[in-house]
Formats: C-alpha cells, structure tokens, sequence
C-alpha cells in the first residue's frame, strides 16, 4: 500500500499536479487507518457468533466511511487537485483488497 501510493504521489507530481502529489501524501495516513480498521475487525471478530461478527465489520465500515468523507471535505477547503490526491490514496486500501483477494484466489486454487 505505501509504495502504490507514493507511485501515485510520485506520477501526480511528475505529470504536473503537484497538489495532487501533496494530497496523496496527506490522504495515505488515512487510508492505513481505514485499512486497519477492516482487518483488525476480521482478525477480532467472534467466530461462534455470525450476527455479532457482522455487527462489528459493519460499524468499522461506517466508521471508515466517516472518516473517508470528512477527510474529504476537508481536502476540499485545500482544493480540487488536493481533493483528486486524497481520493487516490483512500483508493489504494481498496486496491490493496483486490490484491489480497487475488493472493487468497491463487492460494486456494493451488490447493
């Protein structure tokens, strides 16, 4: 997650938006803490009790997306390349999901 979004950072940059670059930088702290939030969710969730499992996940994933909007919305008092940026690096936790499902995907398939 960290070298995907300092890529980011760095292509933002490189292309010419610098805010862009700025807002990645500032937006990756948040999305580890989104990510953290999902997997320690996972790891603490009671495996005898479904419904509480789920109780849980679900109040991290409104908690992340709290935190995602007003992350958000404070970028944007910054400005729409910082916005752009911010939004890219709470995209790379989602990105990360993918990799980790493709990684579990090809471990089961070896079998």
């Amino acid at each position: 997650m960290t070298f995907l979004g300092l890529g980011m950072g760095a292509a933002a940059y490189l292309l010419g938006f610098p805010q862009a670059a700025l807002g990645v930088t500032a937006g990756l702290p948040v999305g580890f803490l989104n990510y953290w939030l999902v997997a320690s969710a996972i790891q603490k969730a009671p495996a005898g009790d479904p419904m509480r499992a789920q109780a849980v996940f679900m109040g991290r994933a409104m908690s992340r997306m709290l935190i995602a909007m007003v992350t958000l919305g404070v970028a944007a008092l910054v400005g729409v390349e910082f916005v752009v940026g911010v939004a890219m690096a709470l995209a790379t936790q989602m990105l990360t999901y993918f990799i980790d499902a493709w990684q579990v995907f090809r471990r089961h398939q070896r079998g």
